[in-house]
């Protein structure tokens, strides 16, 4: 995906509109692609392609790391819902 459309999936699925400004996510991006999480790949063939896009894909090592992750947070989950911390759904 390219930057705009990482911000208009982020919205679509969290339902957090401008939650996600595009500075905070190019910085993200860069320092993503420093550390070996995500790489820069060639852009779709047109018509849908606009040469000032950067398209990126998550590398394997990207994967593992949001699985780590993923998995840190649903323990942080299970902690704050042992100890009553959530609010009432």
């Amino acid at each position: 995906m390219h930057g705009y459309a990482i911000i208009q999936e982020f919205e679509r699925m969290t339902g957090q509109a401008g939650a996600l400004l595009p500075g905070s996510l190019y910085n993200t991006i860069a320092r993503m692609l420093k550390s070996g999480l995500v790489e820069e790949v060639d852009s779709p063939p047109p018509p849908s392609d606009d040469e000032r896009r950067r398209y990126y894909l998550v590398t394997p090592l990207g994967r593992s790391v949001a699985g780590a992750e993923s998995a840190r947070l649903r323990k942080l989950l299970l902690v704050a819902e042992a100890q009553d911390y959530l609010p009432e759904a």
